[in-house]
């Protein structure tokens, strides 16, 4: 493992970092920096997307080059019926796949809980977008109608670790009793 590079006060296109986090990638043991963007908002990036220019902003930049794009109304009415039928919840980003415990993942290289290949569980980043925020060790995300391919908004909820597991052990006790 290399000595970890200091990196507070650089540049990485409208980044600038201000203080190395005290969280890690748990498993590919990246440094997670806290960044200020030039529009001001405060965003965490992972070392590594920022020396290699996959985080360039806190997401600002991809916004403008959006609105700045002239589409005809053909064209609009196109785009929005090919989101409608193909969409992800990501807007359009990270490639999914379904994993063998039936939950979908997503590509998400520069994500602080990505496993060793750049994927993470579908059902967390779509709540972490909803709340603006990574999610904590002891936070999960739980699919309320136990369906792990339905990552609609409305069926994930979120839960401390502790809770999940107790609820579930809880509904398996009471499957028991009903079998018997």
């Amino acid at each position: 493992m290399g000595v970890l590079k200091d990196i507070t006060g650089q540049r990485f296109g409208r980044l600038t970092v201000i203080q190395r986090t005290f969280d890690h990638n748990i498993k590919t043991r990246n440094a997670i920096w806290l960044c200020k963007c030039d529009c001001g908002k405060i965003t965490s990036v992972v070392g590594t997307c920022l020396r290699s220019g996959d985080s360039r902003s806190c997401g600002c930049f991809a916004v403008e080059i959006q609105k700045k794009k002239k589409l005809t109304d053909e064209q609009r009415k196109q785009l929005s019926e090919s989101k409608k039928s193909h969409y992800n919840g990501l807007n359009g980003y990270g490639h999914v796949k379904k994993q063998n415990r039936g939950y979908q993942i997503t590509f998400v290289p520069c994500h602080p809980h990505a496993n060793k290949d750049g994927y993470v569980m579908l059902h967390t980043v779509l709540m972490e977008r909803k709340l603006g925020r990574y999610l904590s060790d002891d936070e999960v995300v739980h699919h309320i109608n136990h369906n792990r391919e339905d990552n609609r908004i409305e069926n994930l909820q979120l839960m401390g670790k502790k809770e999940h597991m107790s609820m579930h052990m809880k509904e398996r006790h009471a499957k028991r009793r009903n079998k018997l």
